[in-house]
């Protein structure tokens, strides 16, 4: 019976020095979806592996990466029944690096909510 390899997965938010700048997992896969980071923030990544002997190994070279900045809603118009919204993501505030590794994520569709506020 063959003991699966673990890894254990460590992400710190770089901006941030307080406790919970720092999340960890552990999984079994090669690959993990890391989800409920900050916008516009710079995280060091890093993984190690459990040896077949349960025992972990060195952490690995750190990885930095940046999430992207969040999208900006302006409003090109406003008329008494309509407006004409537009919307970009935030200029970077993050001048590149040579380590860097940029998400090749893209925008394929965004979805607009209007709602009325209660008027007073």
């Amino acid at each position: 019976h063959e003991v699966p390899l673990e890894y254990h997965l460590r992400v710190t938010d770089v901006d941030d020095s307080s406790a919970g700048a720092c999340q960890e997992w552990e999984t079994a896969e090669h690959r993990y979806d890391v989800t409920g980071l900050a916008p516009g923030r710079q995280y060091k990544v890093e993984v190690r592996q459990r040896s077949r002997e349960a025992a972990w190994g060195q952490w690995s070279s750190r990885t930095h990466v940046y999430t992207l900045d969040p999208v900006v809603v302006t409003m090109a118009r406003i008329g008494e029944d309509n407006v004409t919204p537009c919307w970009a993501r935030a200029a970077s505030r993050v001048a590149p690096m040579p380590e860097l590794v940029v998400s090749n994520a893209c925008v394929t569709q965004y979805q607009l909510a209007v709602e009325e506020l209660d008027a007073q």
